[in-house]
């Protein structure tokens, strides 16, 4: 609201222009502090905040008890065992089909290297139905597809067979890949994650390698064909115990964060601004929500029907199947996302290169090692894997709260990539000792030191490569575990595709060279991210090279034109039936909500709401109440006198003084340039060299000389800031003018207000606040004086507002050679 006078001797609102490191650069969170808080735990002497953020739902997973998660994760990990189990188990049979099904080492490796790649074209396809429609779909899906490839394979008389196999299983496996992933993530907290991550790797990798080993024995002494019997027993008890025991761990967080009650303490506060003599107060009994290990029962537990459902569409999805499936190409830009998804596919190439070559090697002199003795080479593999459980994991986010503690309690996603340092090493020796090694005929212990120094290194590799992009961009975990096992799978098998052709042409020894080689190179592409990683998302965002133009920037003086200042700022659902602006309207609260949650800082803050009508209100009046929470209808002793309905929920409210100068500086950070110009026509922006003109000018469509839009209008609003410590927002509707009071939480208030679309006279109106302050009473007479002279006013403000009668344009338009965007005419109700 801009003053046009101010009656008093005080000078209200400093612009404060802050500069947190948490909030300039994605995945930049606050992990530590100093003492404890709710949503935090004790550690090392100071506080874990929990990130992210459990809400107080009793369903939420993050509220689930340990004993729940690890039922849920072990289930889920069982799976991902036997899932992997029933196609990786295939080597040591890989010379007895040479003989069994007509072909050769060549076609056995193809196989293998369609296997990978079909895992991640399911990737592709079933994530999406993970993200949409819960976990427990996708692992569903997969099992039948699994259960469909070991029916194949158990009757495989030809090579066409095997290809069968490998593609109905690859497909089915994807969920090993993604969805467990996600599952597991929906469980646990950032400072979890590394351990989290590290012993999935563990069971992925021994889901890969400890198969062969058993394989061996039975292949000897049973034959193969028994190999699928078995698993066809084993994976499907293991299908039984998920469909039966494992719960859906898709929960909409954001949806429910958005449910929460305000997180206001208890207190007593002196609710009537009149002076000391006539003071009445109120008690305000409200509490900030409990922690994960205490939730709020502020939802019903699931029945065991609800908790195993094999659909639960989740609702802050909107986009399509189609249109998920294909949703992880947004990510390929994010640098950290690619170089993470590229980490993943190098170490796919290495196991896939190890169980391809394993027979050739060691099924011929100087070896001639039988099935049995060749699953034995995989024991070093999984006792290095196990190592890089406490590597990859535990010693990863054990630094990363001791860096953050030092860090003023600040956590980089660069933090993880320290350990990471060890991967390019591990790699290179690990691939000598196994494949020059094995080539050169030395004594096995070398190789199997050489296998055990790859199992450590994969699973260090894939904790912290994934964990970093998937710290980097918080909100982007479906598309980025979508998109990094695509990469690795699709391009790890067509890597794949090549190793046995290249052995072939060039000799097990130089080939494996040339692959250690890469494979250095590649890993230690790490030592940039550690260094400069923190800077690619500012600098990918100046090229994209936005510019805002303005009259008036935060920091200026206010002035009638200038509303924002000294404007009233919450967020009120207005009437509208199109689907668009309601969408619009939406995910502007989602989006407050975020803000509210992330960066209290930016004076964002949740608050309970009401509003009353006297008119009364129809079901598509109040299209809203779906999305704000704690949305109910007033009963009839709620109401005020002469108010015919009313409805109170919880809603955002933020000091423009704050938030204006804090979201300058962050756009600033982020390379986002202001530039103050006055406009008087769309096209004295030419010169400036823009693809694409935004144009959101407020009052400016009126007075553009080439815009002059006849349906924007201008009102006139007036609003009184006063000492207050009320802590609810207020709205009154008498189908006149709106009545509303909203707190600043600074101690201060506006009230207001009117709607005159008479703006000839911009002085403050004295009258009109005697009638501010008579509506606000009328309605809240517990709370606020009737007598003028009992507020502590800081001052009175007058001013203008636009206003579109047709509603909102969004449209674009080229117009003398500019690319433009009209975006403007959304009316406000508060000033």
């Amino acid at each position: 609201m801009e003053p046009t006078h101010t009656h008093s001797n005080t000078v209200h609102g400093i612009a404060l222009a802050i500069k947190d490191p948490v909030s300039s650069v994605p995945g930049t969170v606050r992990l530590f502090k100093n003492h404890l808080q709710h949503g935090g735990f004790q550690a090392d002497g100071g506080a874990v905040i929990l990130v992210p953020a459990p809400t107080t739902n009793v369903n939420d997973p993050l509220n689930w008890s340990k004993g729940e998660k690890l039922w849920a994760s072990s289930t889920l990990l069982l799976w991902t065992f036997l899932a992997n189990a029933c196609i990786a188990w295939c080597s040591p049979s890989w010379a007895i089909w040479v003989v069994d099904l007509k072909t050769d080492f060549t076609q056995l490796s193809y196989g293998q290297a369609l296997l990978v790649m079909m895992c991640g074209v399911g990737v592709m396809f079933l994530q999406p139905v993970a993200l949409k429609y819960g976990r427990r779909l996708s692992y569903f899906i997969g099992s039948l597809f699994i259960i469909a490839g070991l029916a194949c394979g158990l009757s495989m008389t030809s090579i066409g067979l095997y290809f069968v196999y490998m593609t109905l299983g690859g497909f089915g496996s994807a969920p090993s890949y993604s969805t467990v992933v996600t599952s597991l993530l929906d469980i646990s907290f950032l400072h979890q994650k590394g351990k989290a991550l590290s012993i999935y790797g563990f069971i992925l990798l021994l889901g890969n390698f400890l198969p062969p080993l058993a394989a061996g024995y039975i292949v000897d002494s049973q034959g193969w064909v028994w190999v699928f019997r078995y698993l066809l027993v084993f994976f499907g008890v293991s299908t039984l115990l998920v469909s039966f025991t494992a719960e859906e761990t898709s929960f909409p967080r954001l949806a429910n964060h958005v449910q929460e009650a305000v997180a206001v303490p208890s207190e007593t506060v002196a609710s009537n601004p009149g002076p000391k003599d006539k003071t009445r107060h109120s008690q305000v009994q409200t509490a900030a929500g409990p922690g994960p290990t205490q939730p709020a029962n502020v939802a019903e537990r699931f029945t065991y029907l609800q908790k195993m459902t094999i659909y639960r569409n989740n609702p802050e999805v909107k986009a399509g199947y189609w249109r998920l499936v294909l949703s992880m190409a947004k990510v390929t830009a994010l640098p950290a996302v690619l170089w993470a998804s590229f980490q993943l596919a190098i170490s796919t190439l290495v196991v896939s290169a190890v169980m391809t070559t394993q027979a050739s090697f060691f099924s011929i002199p100087p070896y001639n090692f039988t099935p049995a003795q060749m699953g034995l080479m995989y024991i070093p593999l999984m006792i290095g894997s196990f190592m890089g459980v406490f590597i990859g994991g535990t010693l990863t986010d054990w630094l990363l709260i001791r860096m953050a503690r030092k860090s003023d309690g600040i956590h980089e996603p660069e933090n993880r990539l320290w350990v990471y340092l060890l991967v390019p090493l591990l790699a290179a020796a690990g691939c000598l000792l196994y494949g020059v090694g094995a080539s050169a005929g030395v004594h096995w212990i070398l190789p199997c030191i050489g296998l055990f120094l790859i199992g450590v290194y994969t699973n260090v590799c894939l904790p912290i490569a994934l964990g970093y992009a998937l710290d980097s961009y918080p909100e982007l975990e479906d598309e980025i575990v979508q998109l990094s096992n695509f990469v690795r799978n699709v391009g790890g098998g067509a890597l794949t595709f090549c190793i046995q052709p290249w052995i072939n042409a060039s000799g097990p020894r130089d080939t494996i060279i040339y692959l250690v080689v890469i494979i250095f190179v590649v890993h230690a592409t790490s030592i940039f991210f550690q260094f400069w990683g923190k800077a690619l998302p500012a600098q990918l965002s100046r090229i994209h090279d936005i510019t805002v133009i303005a009259k008036n920037l935060p920091g200026d003086d206010p002035t009638l034109e200038w509303a924002s200042p000294w404007a009233g700022a919450n967020f009120v659902a207005g009437y509208c039936s199109s689907p668009r602006d309601r969408k619009m309207q939406r995910d502007t609260f989602i989006e407050l909500w975020r803000l509210a949650n992330r960066f209290p800082e930016s004076s964002v803050k949740r608050i309970s709401m009401e509003e009353f009508f006297d008119e009364e209100r129809t079901e598509d009046d109040l299209w809203f109440k779906d999305f704000v929470p704690d949305f109910r209808l007033l009963e009839k002793d709620e109401l005020p006198e002469g108010a015919k309905g009313g409805i109170t929920y919880t809603t955002i409210v933020l000091n423009p003084n704050v938030f204006l100068p804090w979201m300058l500086s962050t756009l600033e950070r982020s390379g986002i340039r202001f530039k103050r110009l006055d406009l008087h026509a769309l096209s004295d922006a030419r010169h400036l060299g823009h693809d694409v003109l935004i144009n959101a000018t407020g009052l400016g469509p009126r007075r553009l000389v080439d815009v002059q839009d006849p349906d924007m209008l201008f009102l006139k609003g007036q609003i009184i800031l006063v000492k207050s410590d009320y802590k609810k927002c207020f709205m009154r509707d008498d189908g006149k003018d709106y009545t509303y009071v909203i707190p600043r939480l600074d101690g201060t208030v506006i009230m207001g207000g009117i709607r005159d679309p008479d703006i000839s006279n911009t002085r403050v109106d004295l009258e009109i606040d005697q009638d501010i302050i008579k509506r606000v009473n009328k309605s809240l007479p517990a709370h606020f004086s009737s007598d003028p002279a009992d507020y502590d006013v800081i001052g009175h403000n007058v001013g203008i507002r636009p206003y579109r009668s047709t509603g909102m344009r969004i449209e674009k338009e080229i117009k003398d050679g500019q690319n433009i965007v009209h975006a403007y005419g959304k009316s406000y109700v508060s000033t």
